[in-house]
C-alpha cells in the first residue's frame, strides 16, 4: 500500500469500518510511514477536539410548544394521527438540516486541518532567521513609497505597504524572500523592541485560510483579499498583535496594488 492508498482508506478506517485485510494493510503502512501515521494522528486529534468543544444546541422554546400542542390536538382530533406523524417528521427533517448546517459551519472554519501549516513553518522559519541574523530588511525606509516602489522593481507585482506611527507601529522597510518556491514580498514593522513581519503575495495561485495559529512561540495569521494573500508574524503580546492585524486588515484592501 502506498501513501494514496492510505490516504483515501484513512478515515474508514479511523471509523472502524475496514474488513480485516484493509485494516492490516493500512497499520502496517502507518507502522512505518511517518508522513501517514502523523497524518492519522492529528485527522483523530481534530476528530477528538470536535467532539469535546462541539457546542450543543437546545431547540428553541417555540419548537417545543408546537409540537406540545400538536400532540395534544392529535389526541383530541379522530383521525388526526396520519397529519400528526407528518407534522413531526417534517420537524424532525427541519432540526436535521438546521444541525448539519452548523456542523458544516463548524468544521469549514474552525475544525479543518491547516493546509496553510507548511507555508506558514517556512515563513515563521524566515522571520526567525531574520532576527537571529540582524538583517530585518533589505531596503531600510520609513518611507511607505520607498518601500513599495523598492519591493515591486524586483517582484512580478507592487505589494501594499502601510504604516501606522502614530498607533505606534513604525514602518522599518522590506525585503523579498522565496516561500515554497514563490518570490514574496515581506514588510517589516516595530513596536518598541519586537518586530513583525508581513508577508505578501498575489492570490493568483490560490488563498490562505482565514485563520490565527501559534507556531514555535510566534503569533501567525493568515488572510487574503481579492489581490494578495498575508501572513502576520510577531512576538508582540496578543492585545498588540490583534490591534495591529486589525490596522492591516482594515487598511490593506483599499490601497493599489
Amino acid at each position: 500500500m502506498n501513501c494514496e492508498e492510505a490516504g483515501r482508506l484513512l478515515d474508514a478506517y479511523l471509523d472502524r469500518e475496514l474488513a480485516g485485510d484493509q485494516r492490516l494493510e493500512i497499520e502496517r503502512h502507518l507502522s512505518h510511514c511517518d508522513a501517514c501515521r502523523s497524518r492519522a494522528h492529528e485527522t483523530e486529534a481534530f476528530r477528538s477536539f470536535f467532539r469535546a468543544s462541539a457546542p450543543r444546541y437546545r431547540a428553541p422554546d417555540r419548537l417545543r410548544t408546537r409540537i406540545l400542542t400538536a400532540v395534544r390536538s392529535q389526541r383530541a382530533t379522530p383521525g388526526a394521527g396520519r397529519a400528526f406523524r407528518r407534522t413531526i417528521w417534517l420537524y424532525a427533517a427541519a432540526m436535521l438540516v438546521v444541525s448539519l448546517c452548523l456542523y458544516l459551519c463548524l468544521s469549514l472554519t474552525v475544525f479543518l486541518p491547516d493546509r496553510d501549516k507548511p507555508l506558514c513553518h517556512a515563513a515563521v522559519l524566515d522571520h526567525s532567521r531574520s532576527l537571529a541574523a540582524d538583517h530585518l530588511v533589505d531596503v531600510a525606509s520609513g518611507d511607505r513609497q520607498v518601500v513599495k516602489s523598492w519591493l515591486g522593481a524586483r517582484l512580478p507585482f507592487y505589494p501594499p505597504v502601510v504604516d501606522f506611527p502614530i498607533a505606534g507601529y513604525s514602518l522599518i522597510g522590506g525585503r523579498v524572500v522565496v516561500i515554497e518556491r514563490r518570490p514574496v514580498a515581506v514588510v517589516v514593522y516595530r513596536r518598541d523592541e519586537e518586530v513583525a513581519s508581513l508577508f505578501c503575495w498575489p492570490v493568483s495561485g490560490g488563498t490562505v485560510m482565514d485563520r490565527g495559529r501559534q507556531i514555535d512561540g510566534y503569533r501567525v495569521d493568515t488572510w487574503s483579499n481579492v489581490e494578495c494573500n498575508y501572513i502576520l508574524i510577531s512576538r508582540l503580546t496578543e492585545r498588540e498583535h490583534d490591534a495591529l492585524l486589525d490596522l492591516l486588515r482594515d487598511r490593506l484592501p483599499s490601497e493599489i496594488y
